[in-house]
């Protein structure tokens, strides 16, 4: 069996808050990753805080205004069991 190995906890957070884009600039590469997964709401925050940390800006519209009903991105509850705010999807009808 192979030994467990063993990480310092400021080690783990710092590589979380890396990974989570909380540590500079996020590039728009790196919001579409996220928001491919969606980012959580909860009672106490909606996913809007989370974009607040990232970014300003979800392609030319303000966070602020980026959850609205126009807006470029929609709240719904996945599988996942809480809401989540991803992309709109781009949905043409023939």
């Amino acid at each position: 069996m192979a030994a467990a190995i063993t990480i310092a906890r400021g080690t783990w957070l710092g590589y979380r808050w890396e990974r989570h884009r909380l540590a500079g600039p996020t590039r728009a590469e790196d919001l579409d990753d996220l928001l491919l997964l969606g980012l959580q709401a909860s009672r106490q925050a909606d996913a809007e805080q989370s974009l607040i940390q990232r970014t300003r800006r979800i392609g030319s519209t303000g966070v602020a205004r980026a959850m609205r009903p126009d807006g470029p991105l929609v709240n719904l509850w996945p599988v996942r069991g809480a809401p989540h705010a991803r992309r709109r999807p781009k949905v043409t009808w023939e």
